[in-house]
């Protein structure tokens, strides 16, 4: 969208609103302070794989650390 100058602001909004959640995220993560209302308002907007199981990443990057 950005590229082809189609709804240029809102995408340029979008992109500024992911990655201030980002921040204030790690941010939380980062101190050991995280706000659980706030994280589940957010998941909740934005959640477009709700059935993904996170897990698995993990699993996957401890396999490739081990060899």
């Amino acid at each position: 969208m950005i590229s082809t100058g189609t709804t240029v602001a809102y995408a340029e909004s979008r992109v500024r609103t992911h990655i201030n959640r980002f921040n204030r995220l790690l941010r939380q993560i980062e101190e050991g302070t995280i706000d659980t209302h706030w994280l589940s308002r957010i998941e909740g907007c934005d959640n477009i794989f709700p059935y993904i199981d996170y897990r698995w990443a993990v699993i996957e990057a401890a396999e490739m650390e081990t060899g």
